[in-house]
């Protein structure tokens, strides 16, 4: 479950992501004003701790970009720091990179060996909230990866090979770029403009 504050946060992420992604090689060189958020799921950092938040980005000519955020009371040593923002009830939050968060890369891949699904919204409130993307691992193991230090990060291209406590998860930073190898277990998704399941990573 993932307690949504009704508050401000400045700057946006959206305008966040308008700094960060045209310098980013793999995204394609996106003009700031063509940058859209389309979606977004979220998974529970465990020790509640650490906000974990995948951003579905409309980037121009149809290209569709995933970008997982982690959000942290203090820097994150291992991960890159996209910026920091003033969070009205929590305050200064740094927002990281997350494919380089052990938190993140913790708990795509137990979603994904689990057969688990992206967090549950609930507003500080206790009003449940729908989420803006629905996600789902192909696995059936009955217990996830378990907490380790953070995992080795390959760029490659359009894709994230992240290599975390004995198993490696290639997440698609640009949807349709690859295909799942067969028998792999992956990681799909849903959302308002996608009503069938894309791809959007899986285990190797």
């Amino acid at each position: 479950m993932a307690v949504i504050h009704r508050t401000s946060l400045s700057p946006t992420k959206l305008e966040l992501l308008q700094q960060w992604l045209p310098g980013q090689d793999w995204a394609g060189s996106p003009e700031p004003s063509a940058i859209a958020v389309l979606g977004s799921y979220r998974f529970d950092d465990p020790d509640g701790e650490v906000g974990v938040e995948t951003m579905l980005i409309e980037s121009g000519a149809g290209r569709i970009l995933q970008v997982p955020l982690t959000y942290r009371s203090a820097p994150e040593p291992a991960a890159p720091l996209i910026g920091t923002a003033e969070h009205g009830v929590l305050g200064r939050r740094w927002i990281h990179d997350g494919t380089a968060d052990p938190v993140y890369q913790n708990m795509v891949i137990t979603t994904v060996l689990t057969g688990g699904r992206e967090a549950e919204l609930v507003t500080t409130a206790g009003e449940h909230r729908p989420g803006f993307a629905q996600v789902r691992g192909s696995g059936e193991h009955p217990h996830g990866v378990g907490a380790a230090p953070a995992g080795k990060v390959h760029r490659e291209g359009p894709t994230v090979r992240l290599s975390y406590g004995g198993y490696e998860f290639t997440l698609l930073r640009l949807l349709g770029s690859v295909s799942a190898p067969a028998g792999a277990l992956t990681l799909t998704g849903t959302w308002a403009e996608e009503t069938e399941p894309r791809l959007l990573g899986y285990l190797s």
